[in-house]
């Protein structure tokens, strides 16, 4: 074996962990024809994402606009019930507020997280791919740092639509 191996010409050896070349240059060309100029040095592929381009084929993103639209949505009707029943000398929207929040702390945002992460984590734990995650040339914590980023990212962008639509009610 060790005589075969000797007489091999080519050894293929991992990609570079911050690109190759050619998909660096393919990003340059991307920037620029944005209007935007980047140097060699200026550009790095990280796993963050690629976890971005695998999480548009789950419902992650979808719920970061369904969980907070649901809340809302619910004590809208929850609003519209009440009229002119006991406690009707409220500031109603004050209420609404305080009730929306707090019904998204206490019950949805735990599910919602609970969610997100499974739907993450899901791609890699169905295929078995936490076996071939830790054998790419990048240091073992980064893959599971990039899913945790990507969880509380869409938890924080869900939190913030839920404010916004708060508002807007």
């Amino acid at each position: 074996l060790r005589a075969r191996l000797a007489n091999v010409d080519k050894v293929i050896a991992y990609s570079p962990s911050n690109g190759t070349p050619e998909f660096l240059a393919a990003l340059r060309a991307y920037y620029r024809n944005l209007g935007i100029e980047l140097g060699p040095n200026e550009i790095l592929a990280t796993t963050g994402g690629s976890e971005a381009i695998k999480l548009r084929r789950t419902l992650a993103i979808w719920m970061t606009l369904v969980a907070p639209a649901a809340v809302i949505l619910l004590q809208l009707l929850i609003v519209t019930r009440v009229g002119d029943g006991p406690g009707a000398d409220i500031d109603i929207w004050l209420s609404f507020q305080k009730n929306a929040l707090t019904m998204w702390a206490l019950f949805m945002q735990p599910l919602f997280v609970a969610l997100v992460a499974t739907l993450v984590y899901h791609l890699e734990h169905a295929s078995n791919g936490w076996l071939r995650l830790f054998v790419l040339p990048v240091p073992r914590g980064t893959i599971p740092a990039a899913k945790l980023a990507a969880v509380v990212g869409l938890v924080t962008l869900a939190t913030a639509a839920l404010f916004a639509l708060d508002v807007a009610a």
